[in-house]
């Protein structure tokens, strides 16, 4: 039996060819792999890090903006793999990019001695990471929409969701033993340092994948022709609007919901692990199956109405998070 049959037993049954079953499998475990990066950068061990480097509340809210900031560059990189065609070059040079600047980020402290180059180059690094990393979010969804047969499409995210959230728990544990075992810089530094090759696993993984069906190129393609359309087109217009509202509230609250946890309730990394992403893991985990088979019977609409509008309500419990008061941490996530 291969590693790859541990995933597919939802889905295996309507593939009928041998390559895409391999392909979608292989996308699960590399992504299961890359979690560890992603657990690292998005979670308390970031928050840490950026604090132990001598980032405060504003720096750090520019640093958590950096990733959206750099979103622009998706406009640009778009016309050029419309142009192009090479969404499958675009996306492993980007990740590439991407996964060695996070690797460079764990040595910052051995590299720069003084408190404020120290701060400077977190700022380079995470903005290089963020720009390479949208040139990965404007193919990866195309990419995987091209082998991913539309009738198991629910089935599939969720199993390759569950797969990266039980991958996420168990990673997120280690990260917690690692910092609050490993004394100063080098917790950090072996964090990251494991995170960025992690990551440029899960990217190399892609190498010998084919998916020369969707590499179709657009001659005529014109950005302010698609720009106007996304203003002039009702729907997508109101998607837009949706998307704009909701990142905006998301990434304004987002970044700090770790750094409250230490600097305020004065919680370990392992203490923040467990009461969030455990926890959140957790009821995800059991969950998400049932989502899949809703987002096939239903469509995306109705699931995206219910979720948001859950996440939007649940979060004024952390009203009344404080020192000594943990459970707005476990009912949130």
């Amino acid at each position: 039996m291969s590693i790859y049959s541990l995933f597919n037993r939802p889905y295996r049954d309507y593939v009928r060819s041998d390559e895409i079953l391999r392909i979608l499998n292989i996308i699960i475990l590399s992504a299961a792999i890359g979690t560890f990066l992603f657990t690292a950068q998005g979670g308390v061990a970031f928050a840490g890090y950026a604090s132990a480097l001598g980032a405060r509340e504003f720096a750090f809210g520019l640093i958590s903006a950096l990733p959206v900031i750099a979103g622009l560059l998706q406009i640009y990189a778009s016309q050029i793999v419309i142009k192009t065609g090479k969404y499958k070059t675009m996306f492993m040079i980007g990740g590439i990019v991407q996964r060695i600047s996070w690797i460079f980020v764990a040595f910052i402290p051995y590299f720069f001695p003084v408190d404020d180059s120290r701060l400077f180059a977190l700022i380079v690094l995470v903005t290089l990471a963020a720009m390479s990393g949208s040139c990965v979010g404007i193919t990866h969804m195309t990419l995987m929409g091209s082998v991913i047969p539309i009738d198991i499409r629910g089935r599939y995210i969720t199993t390759r969701q569950k797969v990266c959230t039980a991958a996420g728990l168990i990673f997120g544990l280690c990260i917690a033993f690692m910092l609050d075992y490993i004394p100063g810089y080098l917790g950090y530094t072996v964090v990251f340092g494991i995170g960025g090759i992690a990551g440029l696993i899960d990217i190399l993984m892609y190498y010998n994948v084919k998916f020369s069906a969707i590499q179709n190129k657009s001659e005529g393609f014109s950005l302010l022709a698609s720009i106007k359309a996304c203003f002039t087109t009702p729907r997508v217009r109101n998607y837009l609007l949706f998307w704009t509202f909701w990142s905006f509230a998301i990434n304004i609250s987002g970044p700090f919901f770790n750094k409250y946890a230490i600097d305020v309730l004065n919680l370990s990394y392992l203490s923040i692990i467990v009461f969030g992403q455990i926890v959140a893991q957790t009821m995800a985990i059991l969950v998400i199956s049932r989502w899949g088979v809703f987002l096939d019977r239903y469509g995306s609409v109705p699931m995206m109405l219910i979720s948001t509008t859950s996440a939007t309500i649940i979060s004024f419990v952390w009203m009344f998070a404080a020192p000594g008061v943990v459970w707005p941490l476990i009912v949130f996530n």
